[in-house]
């Protein structure tokens, strides 16, 4: 860690020292995400609160919220999330508490180093600091890296770790030692406990990094070689290792488009359609088979990550990291990416490949999976090769231009380019808290901090876990749930449980037949529950937009019985119409009475 410290420390220095453009960039960089950083994205997504509080878990017992000591992976639901980012939360809530902040600081400042380490690496690569300056530019005011930095997004951070892995390789290659690829298989590792998409991409982006270095910088095989080396070991531990154990691919599995049954469903109506014509099977199959089918869907969803409509203009997905009337990618970013690649063609920069085949490798996690497609999250690394080569190529078209047209084009340039931050800054930090909140969970806090004061005069409480209530509960009242009373079926919190005087249900509402028995006295549901006679509202809980989200709703024992009176009526009615069903649905009511 020293060697680490003492590297990163010294390329800090030297660059920040010299460079008073670069520091303003990421001061710019860093008040983009970190200002109001606890209240927008306004509320925790649960993955937020899930890393958050297995953190603050971590920090006090090496635990997870399962119990498992010095855990690899949460899982909740065989997905089995990689820990690291629990275990970078851990010092921030020591430190500033169970809050917003605290769960998003590691994301964010990840999302600040990687500025640096975009202009580090295309300094390294092209020795221009005005193209690294122009990259570093891009990436600090790109709402896509401003975005998904300020929502503690994993992916984030193992960008940083990506980044850094080639900077390391690079340099090796450069003529620097071999601890500089030792340096790179930590930082492998670390994406792998950080980020699901790592462990399909490291190997990936590795193999590519070593052709480049071999093809294009000339690099002798013996280096080379000590970099496959270094990959083995990344594929016998932890790759390998964790493939065994089941619980490497616990994800992809899950999403994976080889597992959607709509393209088989689709496939088929195609086959049975070609069954019109009576042709033979064999001539079917040559068109329609699952090679073509699966290569025609992952080929669709990869091609639109360099569509303008997708990038520029379109919904971003998941929604939550949407920005209303705004892309993921700039204008600037877009038309400098076609520069880059006319210039790179013009000029024949074959240095420019390892970019572009960044580029290319990134969105392919993406394509191959089939939620919420195209998914922005999972494409993450396009971060920062799309923002690096913009900054080649605006620079090289800047630098082209003569007379007074560049001076022209600059000043209207720059115009522009202030306008589209500004309307970004108004639609993200304006706009977007109020705009379709309900992906969010703002008012999840509210109710968690309710649970633990006003409503525990309550001795029995029914809620529905289908928003992950129980987690929000945990983390922003700073509860340890190795210290409170906690009943449930397995080591998951999967099913119907217990957690102190709060019963939680996997289903979204409860139904009326659970509260017959008169075992609750206060139930918490959402607002589109249905809302029974005997239930009188005590706290309603809104969402940013004050759209109603939660209802608190304390249950009335008179108005319970009226209702069950009237149950019964309607009961003895069917039970006289001789209904042998009737007499057996009735039962529970008559029981009850």
């Amino acid at each position: 860690m020293k060697l680490i410290h003492k590297l990163i420390s010294k390329k800090i220095k030297d660059h920040l020292r010299i460079d008073f453009i670069l520091v303003i960039i990421i001061i710019i960089g860093s008040l983009l995400r970190l200002q109001n950083l606890a209240i927008v994205p306004s509320g925790l997504h649960i993955d937020e609160a899930q890393s958050a509080y297995n953190g603050y878990l971590i920090g006090k017992h090496l635990k997870n919220i399962h119990g498992e000591f010095f855990p690899t992976d949460i899982d909740y639901f065989e997905d089995y999330r990689p820990a690291l980012s629990s275990y970078l939360t851990a010092p921030f809530t020591f430190l500033l508490g169970n809050n917003e902040i605290a769960a998003r600081l590691p994301s964010a400042l990840a999302g600040i180093f990687t500025i640096f380490l975009a202009y580090e690496l295309c300094l390294l690569l092209l020795k221009d600091r005005n193209i690294a300056r122009f990259s570093a530019l891009f990436l600090a005011v790109s709402p896509y890296h401003v975005v998904f930095s300020r929502a503690s997004t994993d992916g984030i951070i193992d960008v940083m770790w990506s980044i850094l892995s080639l900077i390391c390789i690079t340099s090796f290659f450069k003529g620097k030692g071999i601890k500089w690829v030792f340096l790179a298989y930590i930082f492998w590792v670390l994406g792998f406990f950080t980020y699901q998409t790592s462990r399909f991409l490291t190997p990936i982006i590795v193999l590519a990094t070593t052709v480049y270095g071999s093809v294009i910088l000339k690099v002798n095989s013996k280096k080379v070689l000590i970099v496959i080396l270094f990959l083995i070991a990344f594929f016998i531990f932890p790759l390998g290792y964790f493939i065994k154990s089941g619980k490497a691919g616990g994800r992809f599995d899950q999403v994976s488009v080889f597992s959607f049954p709509e393209t088989q469903r689709s496939l088929n109506e195609t086959i049975t359609e070609s069954g019109y014509y009576k042709l033979n099977p064999n001539i079917v199959r040559t068109f329609h088979n699952k090679i073509t089918a699966y290569a025609q869907d992952i080929g669709r969803r990869y091609i639109s990550f360099f569509s303008p409509d997708t990038v520029l203009f379109n919904t971003t997905l998941p929604i939550r990291y949407s920005v209303k009337n705004l892309g993921m990618i700039t204008i600037f970013e877009f038309i400098g990416l076609l520069s880059a690649v006319y210039f790179s063609i013009r000029k024949k920069e074959k240095k420019m490949l390892l970019f572009f085949g960044m580029l290319l490798i990134a969105p392919i996690p993406s394509a191959i999976t089939f939620e919420a497609s195209p998914n922005f999250q999972r494409a993450i690394y396009l971060l920062p090769f799309w923002q690096i080569l913009a900054g080649y190529g605006t620079y090289l078209a800047l630098t082209s231009l003569a007379g007074k047209s560049k001076a022209i084009l600059y000043l209207v340039g720059s115009s522009i380019f202030i306008w589209y931050v500004a309307f970004f800054l108004y639609q993200y930090f304006l706009i977007t808290p109020v705009h379709e909140p309900f992906y969010r969970a703002y008012e999840q806090k509210e109710v968690a901090k309710y649970l633990a004061s006003d409503a525990n005069k309550y001795k029995k409480i029914v809620l529905s876990d289908n928003a992950g209530t129980y987690l929000y509960y945990l983390y922003f009242n700073k509860l340890d749930v190795f210290n409170l009373y906690v009943d449930k079926p397995t080591k998951y919190f999967r099913e119907d449980f217990k957690l102190s005087n709060l019963n939680f249900k996997k289903e979204r509402c409860i139904d009326d037949e659970k509260l017959f028995a008169r075992e609750y006295e206060l139930v918490v549901q959402f607002e589109d529950c249905p809302v029974y006679p005997f239930l009188e509202k005590e706290k309603e809980f809104r969402r940013k937009d004050k759209s109603l989200a939660v209802l608190a709703y304390k249950i009335n024992n008179n108005l319970l019985r009226d209702y069950l009176d009237k149950k019964y009526t309607e009961c003895i009615i069917q039970i006289n119409n001789n209904s042998k069903e009737s007499k057996e649905k009735c039962r529970k009511y008559i029981n009850t009475i």
